[in-house]
């Protein structure tokens, strides 16, 4: 199924090197992507960003414009 939205990349202007398995962070970075555009209605976005985190720590957000999460269910 073909959804119409944005994607916006948020990325630093050097690499963000990090010591992680590249496998786990694939799998987790598809998981967070799918649940973001199956959240996201048709016209919306969603974003992908990449910086640090306190300490220095490597950190990469997903974030869309769904309407979030009903505080009942959460």
């Amino acid at each position: 199924e073909r959804k119409q939205l944005a994607v916006r990349l948020d990325l630093p202007a050097a690499p963000a090197p990090a010591d992680v398995d590249r496998d786990q962070l694939l799998s987790v970075l598809t998981n967070l992507l799918f649940n973001a555009i199956d959240a996201t209605p048709p016209g919306g976005e969603v974003a992908i960003g990449v910086g640090v985190g306190p300490g220095a720590a490597p950190r990469v957000t997903v974030t869309d414009t769904g309407r979030g999460i009903d505080p009942a269910v959460a």
